[in-house]
């Protein structure tokens, strides 16, 4: 199969583009938890710790979005290599939707790992993990940097 994509453009376009694509050099984006405390809290539940379990809910949405990750950061690339966005605009949906990968795997109860102790049921008044007070995944957000950033602090 062969696929032919013909563009036009107007002058003084292509020079826009290039710079707003140069202007994702060196940028990344981190979604999650920014809050020690609570990045803290994360962690222990996504890997374990002592009595508590490893209910690895980042990695497990990592996983199941990627696709679509990929085809929101595509068109968000794409958006800005037309002129449609400015590059900072393109990182915020990126992360936007990290975030919300974050939140859904929460949200939607299909954090994997073994199912709460019955004292954390009645305690709680619910079985969904990683469900209590709510200001760990109210807390999950997304941030924009320097690629070298996001490699020593992440």
């Amino acid at each position: 199969m062969k696929i032919e994509i013909t563009t036009q453009m107007q002058a003084g376009a292509g020079e826009r583009a290039l710079k707003q694509l140069l202007a994702l050099d060196g940028k990344a984006v981190r979604a999650g938890l920014f809050v020690p405390e609570l990045a803290t809290r994360g962690a222990t539940h996504e890997f374990g710790s002592g009595r508590i379990p490893a209910r690895p809910w980042a990695s497990t949405a990592a996983d199941n979005g990627a696709p679509a990750l990929g085809t929101a950061a595509g068109k968000a690339i794409a958006s800005v290599a037309d002129g449609r966005a400015p590059a900072s605009e393109a990182l915020d949906e990126i992360g936007a939707t990290s975030a919300e990968q974050l939140r859904n795997i929460i949200e939607r109860d299909q954090v994997p790992g073994p199912e709460l102790a019955p004292a954390t049921v009645k305690r709680k008044g619910h079985a969904r993990k990683l469900v209590d007070s709510g200001d760990m995944i109210g807390a999950i957000t997304h941030e924009i940097g320097r690629e070298r950033e996001a490699i020593d602090d992440g």
